[in-house]
């Protein structure tokens, strides 16, 4: 009797092995057994291998304060927006409580609109601070609607940087930010800048 080919998936490679007619009673046992080890430690699998998400720190946490301040507030009586906040902690969602969802930035004075916790152990954190559609604007001249329709007000840093402070603030240029788009409206374009 002649050799036959036969093969061995190992570590996702295939190797050609050859059995001769005396060996092939136990190398057809040693073979087939070691297909299984590989399929049972999924080396023969062609499917991909995802790692399991990281387990939940239930170590100390610590509390950040979010606030928005209007700057640039020259010549307004009003600028109200409703905020919605989504924070992120190495990359999962987090529970943000919020504080105070409409202001008025030409107050010139610190709004809290949200806080959140933050294991000690986290890397990175990702704050969206999302105004409603629609907002108002009013002056000693006049008033309108606001288009917030633009992009948010997103922050990314190291989660470090905030549990030492525990808090931060974003001034918004309200002057700056708020551009003329036709028939008395402004649309808001976030310029702002970011404070620990």
């Amino acid at each position: 009797m002649g050799r036959r080919p036969g093969a061995v998936h190992l570590a996702r490679r295939v190797l050609p092995v050859t059995m001769t007619a005396k060996r092939t009673d136990r190398t057809g046992r040693l073979l087939r057994a070691g297909l299984a080890v590989a399929i049972a430690c999924g080396g023969a699998s062609s499917s991909p291998v995802v790692p399991a998400p990281p387990a939940q720190d239930a170590g100390p946490t610590g509390t950040v304060d979010l606030s928005i301040r209007g700057i640039g507030t020259e010549g307004f009586d009003s600028v109200r927006l409703d905020l919605a906040v989504t924070v992120h902690v190495d990359g999962l969602a987090v529970n943000v409580v919020p504080r105070q969802k409409t202001l008025d930035l030409a107050s010139a004075s610190p709004a809290l609109i949200a806080s959140f916790s933050v294991p000690a152990s986290a890397s990175s954190i990702h704050v969206s601070i999302d105004p409603a559609p629609a907002g108002a604007w009013k002056t000693s001249t006049g008033s309108g609607p606001i288009d917030a329709r633009g992009l948010p007000i997103s922050v990314d840093t190291q989660a470090a940087a905030l549990l030492r402070r525990g808090a931060v603030e974003i001034r918004l240029d309200v002057g700056s930010s708020l551009q003329a788009s036709g028939d008395g409206s402004l649309a808001l374009l976030p310029d702002f800048g970011i404070y620990f």
